[in-house]
């Protein structure tokens, strides 16, 4: 199969859409594989395998949305969790401990009030009162 997609036969046969995104000091420019960061190219190249034909305008706005979730998700586990700081990696600990944040985490995200997750977080950790306010709200909502 890497032959047929390294093929230039093959490949002025597929369809191709190239996508320019630029922020955090970098530029990307898809046609799903390069990334220039900091003036140095990089190139990966991913294939994928659907059951359905996509056009490529679609699977690129698919594989940036995913992307969007995960990256979001861990910032927020390692600014909001200092989650890169943790240093069990031992038997179950790593993933029960993950398990622990995420579960944790979407608790926080479900209080409706004007403080940030991160000032949520402090105040549950000072304040019991608001930690079980917290979890009170989270019952509430299932």
């Amino acid at each position: 199969m890497q032959v047929w997609f390294s093929d230039p036969v093959a490949q002025k046969e597929m369809l191709s859409c190239q996508d320019v995104d630029a922020g955090h000091g970098r530029v990307e420019t898809r046609i799903a594989t390069i990334r220039e960061r900091k003036g140095r190219t990089e190139r990966a190249v991913r294939h994928f395998i659907m059951s359905t034909e996509i056009p490529p305008e679609r699977l690129l706005e698919l594989v940036r949305s995913h992307w969007g979730i995960e990256n979001g998700l861990h910032w927020v586990l390692d600014v909001v969790m200092d989650e890169d700081r943790m240093r069990n990696r031992t038997l179950n600990g790593p993933e029960c401990r993950s398990a622990l944040r995420r579960i944790a985490l979407n608790i926080v995200r479900l209080m409706d009030d004007d403080h940030s997750l991160k000032g949520r977080m402090h105040i549950a950790s000072m304040n019991d009162k608001y930690l079980l306010g917290l979890l009170a709200n989270a019952v509430g909502k299932f």
